[in-house]
């Protein structure tokens, strides 16, 4: 059986009125949900994220439960939809951008990289700081949660590096607080300097 979207739509529309009631245990099934509305109907997704995001009490306490709703979910609408129109809306919509950077115990890297390879420093400098006060992603990893962020985000995605980029990438290696973390920073980053 085929069903049209506006069918599909309204499934997922009443499912996501199901599942909403306990996000905690329903943030895997609702990440998906989101996502699969996306496809569908992009503003409606985004305003299904933003009341879970919203109502989603227990934010920061399992970095595995957050991944569903934040990090997850940002990696597959920038591929799915469009990384402009995303970044746009986290980045318009205060309360969205502080659950995602500032409170969930999982963060996603894509944004960061995006404004980074696009020379739009000023935000990914604005999320890098979320992240860096975001005491339940911190507690939430072992070792140095920011020197591995960075040595993930700049090993995977930062490849053309000018100068002015490569100032900025070590100003924020320098807050890395532990020793080896920078070190290893400096290694991955030695063929740019």
């Amino acid at each position: 059986m085929t069903l049209n979207n506006e069918k599909k739509k309204e499934i997922l529309l009443q499912s996501f009125n199901v599942l909403k009631k306990d996000i905690y245990q329903n943030a895997d099934s609702l990440g998906s949900l989101i996502l699969k509305m996306a496809e569908l109907d992009v503003s409606t997704a985004l305003e299904m994220w933003k009341y879970t995001l919203e109502n989603y009490k227990e934010i920061g306490k399992s970095s595995h439960v957050d991944k569903y709703l934040t990090g997850e979910v940002v990696y597959w609408l920038v591929r799915k939809v469009d990384v402009a129109k995303i970044s746009k809306f986290i980045l318009d919509d205060q309360s969205v951008r502080n659950k995602l950077y500032h409170e969930s115990a999982h963060v996603d890297d894509q944004l960061v990289a995006y404004f980074i390879d696009g020379n739009q420093l000023d935000k990914a400098n604005d999320i890098l700081d979320l992240i860096n006060s975001n005491m339940n992603f911190l507690r939430a990893q072992d070792g140095d949660p920011l020197g591995e962020y960075l040595y993930y985000l700049f090993n995977l995605y930062c490849k053309n590096i000018t100068h002015e980029k490569m100032n900025f990438i070590l100003s924020w290696v320098e807050k890395v607080p532990t020793e080896e973390a920078r070190a290893k920073l400096h290694v991955l980053l030695i063929e740019y300097m």
